[in-house]
C-alpha cells in the first residue's frame, strides 16, 4: 500500500506570489508522485471564509513552508499570525517548519531563525550565488523531499507496545530526533560561566552595535535567547551581523560591546573567542551577556543619550563601530576612561 501525501502549508506575503507560484511549480513533481499535497491561499473559492479556510489547514498540515523575507516579515499576518501558529506545533512536535529564504533579510534573529532553512546554508533564493533561481527552487524541492520521505516513514513504521516501549526506555534515553534538513552539527556554544558587568574591566568597553528584532520587538529579550543556540545558564549566544554590515570581526576576545536598540541600551556582551562563523546570511560570533536590564519593560529603559551623552549612529546594518572613531563620540567626551566609568557606574548602579 502506498504511503499517504504529506501535506504542506505555504505561508508567504502577497508582494511574494511569483516566488511562491514557482516554488509551487518545482513541488509539482512531489504532488504527481504521491509524496506530498499543498496547500496556498490561491486555492480559496469565491464565497470561502478566507480566515477560516487558512486556519484550517495551518492547523492540519504536517509541513510549513515559511517563505521568508522582508515583506514576510513586515507582514502582521504572515509574522504575528500564521508564523506565530506554525511555531507553536513546531515546538509542540504536531508539524515541521521550514524556513524557506527568498531574499537577503535579518531572518536569524526572528523565533525560526534557529531552525534549519532551505535553500542549502540558508542561501537565498534570489542570491547572485546561485547560476540560475531554478538551481535554488530545486535545492529546495529536494530539501522538502527529503522531510517528507522521513515523515512518511513515520506513518508506516509498526507501533510499538507498551512493553516494548518500557524496555527501550529502561535501556537508554533517546537521544532529540536529527535535523532531518542538515547533515551537519549545529553550533557548539563555549562553556563559560556566567558573568556580570561588575567583574568585568571597563577598560575593555570598546565597542557599540545597534541590533534590531526582525518583528519590531526586542532582539536578544530573554524569550528570544530561549530559543536560541547557545546556554541560558551563562546567558551565551550568537550576535549576527548582516552579510553587508562591518564590524563583525574588529572586537576581540574580552572586548566588550554595548548593544542598543529602540534608542535603548539593552546590553552588555562579552566576546568570547576571535572566531567568525560566515554563512550566506550574514556572520555569528559567540558573545555571553555580561549586563542586561532586570526591568521587565525594556520600553521604560532611559534614552540611550542619557547613558552615551550623544546618539550613535543606527545605520549600516547593525554595524559595530569602535567608540572612539565616532566623531559624535570625541566631541562629547574628553577621554576614552570617563565614558567607560560613566557607562559602568551607570548600568550597575540602575
Amino acid at each position: 500500500m502506498s504511503n499517504k501525501p504529506v501535506s504542506v502549508f505555504f505561508s508567504y506575503s502577497h508582494k511574494d506570489e511569483a516566488l511562491s507560484n514557482e516554488l509551487a511549480n518545482h513541488l509539482e513533481i512531489l504532488k504527481l508522485t504521491g509524496v506530498i499535497t499543498t496547500w496556498q491561499d490561491i486555492q480559496i473559492l469565491p464565497g470561502d471564509l478566507w480566515s477560516e479556510e487558512i486556519q484550517n489547514n495551518l492547523n492540519s498540515a504536517q509541513v510549513i513552508l515559511l517563505l521568508v523575507s522582508a515583506n514576510f516579515i513586515a507582514s502582521k499576518y504572515c509574522y504575528s499570525i500564521e508564523m506565530a501558529k506554525a511555531m507553536e506545533r513546531h515546538e509542540a512536535g504536531e508539524a515541521r517548519v521550514i524556513p524557506v529564504i527568498l531574499e537577503a533579510c535579518l531572518w536569524p534573529l526572528a523565533p525560526f531563525g534557529k531552525l534549519q532553512a532551505l535553500p542549502k546554508n540558508g542561501t537565498p533564493i534570489t542570491s547572485k550565488v546561485w547560476p540560475t533561481q531554478a538551481e535554488a527552487f530545486t535545492n529546495v524541492a529536494m530539501g522538502i523531499k527529503k522531510v517528507a520521505d522521513a515523515l512518511q516513514q513515520l506513518q508506516v513504521a509498526k507501533p510499538v507496545t507498551s512493553a516494548q516501549s518500557a524496555a527501550q526506555q529502561d535501556a537508554s534515553k533517546a537521544p532529540s530526533e536529527p535535523d532531518l534538513l542538515s547533515d551537519s552539527p549545529q553550533p557548539t556554544p563555549p562553556q563559560v560561566e556566567r558573568k556580570e558587568l561588575s567583574d568585568c574591566s571597563p577598560g575593555r568597553l570598546l565597542f557599540v552595535k545597534n541590533v534590531r528584532d526582525p518583528g519590531g520587538g526586542w532582539a536578544y529579550s530573554p524569550k528570544r535567547l530561549e530559543g536560541m543556540p547557545g546556554s541560558s545558564d551563562s546567558r551565551v549566544f550568537e550576535l549576527f551581523w548582516l552579510s553587508t554590515s562591518r564590524g563583525a570581526t574588529s572586537a576581540s576576545k574580552g572586548d566588550l560591546m554595548l548593544l542598543n536598540q529602540h534608542a535603548k541600551i539593552t546590553h552588555v556582551v562579552e566576546m568570547l573567542d576571535d572566531e567568525v562563523r560566515e554563512t550566506p546570511a550574514g556572520y555569528f560570533r559567540w558573545v555571553r551577556i555580561v549586563w542586561m536590564p532586570e526591568l521587565a519593560d525594556w520600553s521604560q529603559l532611559p534614552h540611550q543619550k542619557e547613558i552615551f551623552g550623544f546618539v550613535p549612529p543606527t545605520i549600516g546594518g547593525g554595524t559595530a563601530y569602535r567608540l572612539t572613531n565616532l566623531s559624535k563620540f570625541k566631541a562629547t567626551w574628553d577621554s576614552l576612561e570617563a565614558f567607560q566609568s560613566r557607562v559602568v557606574s551607570r548600568l550597575t548602579d540602575a
